[in-house]
């Protein structure tokens, strides 16, 4: 019996969070022949456990924040246009957290470019959401249903669920070998892991994250967030979070005294008292150090620390980057506002 030849892809994604689902989404609709891979799932790490909401960054103008409301007006008009169904346009109220954040509100109110509302707190109030403050209202942004929509956009795309352990690059073919699987370009949205590639160099860092879902009767028609995230009632459920612990350094299994804490901390904004967890959501998110979203070619970090080691003292010389090989991922806590814009 002789063994076929191994199927050859257009590309390889590695990682099905929304960085790679939405990679290998505009990849298959370029036509490409395209496998996605995940060890454990689509959805499965830090995406499926993601708040997931949609909103406009607000600040005083800087590069980061206008690069983030060009992805949110994208990533809104995206999931409208082809998924309306996982999107929910619940409109997003921005609230301050403390008088010296008020303050700051001020400031940011002359770069709001997205479209927005100021609430008073009395509006804000009759919205069932207590606080003395005045918040912005953006009622385009809303709420993804996370891993739902990350399982939609992968459909019709090859996917497997493996732990790739090696990536070898046949330079005589120009084809990059995954353990049994080969393409002509792989994508790594690896998400905080390295272990296939060193990328220290791109500074990554993890954030553990928890959300909770509650079912509750509370009728709150707007999502808003404070010191955290409050999304509407979207058919009887209410999502608290997703949580920001940088002491967890690796994933751990869910634990719902977190959720349950998020539950506490949102009884100062709403009326909590029906609320009953029915879910606990866990995973681990990658971000960079600037909070800028990453994506391109992979440079050879053991190539050029061997030839040019002086390169840590600050020296330049020419990159050695892998031929075919990419990253997209560092999307930090705005995974579903960045995720289709990047891929």
């Amino acid at each position: 019996i002789v063994n076929p030849m191994p199927e050859v892809y257009d590309t390889i994604v590695i990682g099905a969070g929304i960085a790679g689902v939405s990679t290998a989404y505009f990849l298959h609709q370029k036509e490409q022949k395209v496998l996605l891979l995940d060890k454990k799932g689509i959805a499965i790490g830090g995406s499926g456990a993601a708040g997931a909401f949609v909103s406009p960054k607000i600040g005083k103008g800087s590069p980061l924040q206008t690069l983030t409301n060009e992805a949110f007006t994208f990533a809104q008009k995206f999931y409208t246009e082809h998924f309306p169904d996982f999107y929910h346009q619940t409109g997003v109220v921005r609230i301050p957290k403390d008088d010296e954040d008020a303050g700051r509100f001020e400031i940011y109110e002359k770069f709001n470019t997205n479209k927005y509302q100021k609430f008073s707190s009395s509006q804000l109030k009759d919205m069932g959401i207590n606080t003395p403050y005045e918040g912005f209202y953006f009622e385009e942004a809303g709420v993804c249903d996370a891993p739902e929509m990350c399982r939609v956009m992968s459909s019709g795309i090859d996917f497997e669920i493996a732990n790739i352990d090696s990536l070898r690059y046949l330079s005589e073919k120009h084809i990059w070998q995954a353990d049994a699987y080969q393409a002509k370009n792989i994508v790594l949205a690896t998400g905080f892991e390295d272990r296939l590639v060193d990328m220290k160099y791109m500074g990554i860092r993890a954030t553990w994250g928890t959300r909770g879902d509650f079912s509750t009767g509370y009728n709150l028609n707007v999502s808003m967030h404070q010191s955290m995230s409050i999304s509407a009632n979207m058919n009887g459920i209410i999502k608290l979070g997703a949580t920001h612990e940088k002491s967890i350094k690796s994933p751990v299994e869910c634990d719902k005294k977190m959720a349950l804490e998020l539950k506490r901390r949102a009884s100062n904004l709403v009326d909590t008292n029906d609320f009953k967890l029915i879910n606990t959501f866990c995973g681990m998110r990658s971000g960079s150090k600037d909070y800028f979203p990453l994506s391109g070619k992979i440079i050879d970090a053991e190539y050029m620390l061997s030839k040019y080691p002086e390169v840590v003292r600050g020296a330049k010389p020419e990159l050695k980057l892998f031929e075919n090989l990419f990253f997209c991922g560092g999307l930090g806590g705005r995974g579903f506002v960045f995720g289709p814009m990047m891929g």
